[in-house]
């Protein structure tokens, strides 16, 4: 759901969507890599929940470097649980309509 109204604002929404959206999936691919997990199977929508379940965390160690630093591992950590288990014999192709 768009919220500005004018082309010129919309088309600056959408840009500002796709930053997010394409920084979190780099995000995604570096944390698999680091941690050894196929970043195709991190959940992107976990990746969203998580990180919004710990902006308040992140509100109240502004000025702390070191609380920082421990909250940002606690985010990678949690956001590399949100792994997908291959889930065998679905196939779920693309559909013509």
């Amino acid at each position: 759901m768009l919220r500005t109204k004018s082309p010129d604002m919309i088309r600056k929404e959408i840009l500002m969507h796709m930053i997010v959206y394409d920084s979190l999936r780099l995000l995604m691919l570096n944390l698999g890599q680091s941690h050894g997990v196929n970043h195709r199977r991190l959940s992107f929508k976990g990746a969203l929940q998580v990180i919004e379940e710990n902006r308040k965390n992140f509100e109240r160690v502004v000025g702390h470097p070191r609380l920082r630093a421990k909250e940002v591992t606690n985010l990678w950590e949690r956001i590399t649980e949100r792994y997908m288990k291959e889930r065998p014999g679905r196939n779920e192709p693309r559909r013509v309509k």
